[in-house]
Parts: structure tokens; sequence; C-alpha cells
């Protein structure tokens, strides 16, 4: 059966009203009560035109300035939390960064081993980009000398 209720199409499940009309009338002793629109959100502000909007979830309507406020929570607390990390990271990294350094300077200083790599490389490097600057100052002169 259909429920009694004029426009509801639910099946019947007691008294010749669907479940929902039933809780209705158990609730607040009609099977028609509807809750009301709420003229105001729970902060006191006036929920309008202006300031309200339906949200599409459960289509009941929200005050804008409260969704603001809990977003501006939301984001604030995601950006401390952030900058936290950030700045652990940073004075894990920079105590990670001073003992490498005194590794380096130990192994330096005491491995001549280490010492005779260090140097090598450090003469290969400063060959590398001396090799690249004479080239490019060959091809740089080599271009003015073709313009003029």
């Amino acid at each position: 059966m259909i429920c009694s209720i004029e426009g509801c199409e639910h099946t019947t499940e007691a008294r010749g009203w669907c479940v929902k009309h039933y809780w209705r009338w158990k609730k607040h002793g009609s099977p028609d009560i509807v809750r009301a629109e709420r003229s105001h959100c729970r902060n006191g502000h006036v929920i309008g035109p202006d300031n309200g909007f339906i949200r599409p979830s459960d289509g009941l309507r929200r005050c804008r300035e409260c969704r603001r406020a809990a977003d501006r929570r939301r984001y604030l607390k995601h950006h401390d939390r952030l900058l936290e990390d950030k700045a652990r990271r940073y004075a894990e990294d920079s105590a990670f960064r001073e003992r490498a350094i005194a590794r380096v300077i130990d192994r330096y200083n005491t491995d001549p081993e280490f010492r005779i790599k260090h140097i090598e490389r450090a003469n290969v490097r400063h060959r590398i980009i001396t090799a690249k600057a004479k080239a490019y100052d060959r091809i740089m002169a080599e271009l003015g000398a073709a313009a003029s």
C-alpha cells in the first residue's frame, strides 16, 4: 500500500503512513509537520540570500560567515603544521650538514690520501671550469670578429 499522505509514494508501515510520516506523528503529534527554515545560524548570523547557501550534500541552508571561519581555522591549522615541519626539517638538516662538514674536515686533517683525492677532484673541477670559460671566450671573440 502507498502512504495516505497526499504526494507521498512510499510504502506504508503503520497507521497507513510511511516510516517518515509515522515518525513525524510520533515525535511532533502530526505527520504534516515539517521543520521550519532556519533564519539564524547557531552563532547568531542571519541566514539570508546574501549570507546563506544550500549545501548540495544534504540540501540544508548554511551560513557563509561560519563556513568562511571554519575554512580559515582549517587552513591555519594546516599551515601551522607545515611551518612546524619545515622548521624541524631545517634544524635536522643544519645539524646533519654541520656533522658532515666536521667529518670531512677531520678526514682532511688526518688522512693524507683523502687530502690528495680531495685536491685532485678540486683541480679537475677547476680545469673543467677553466676549459669551458676559455671555449666561451674563444667563441665570443670569433663572433665579435665576424660581426665587425
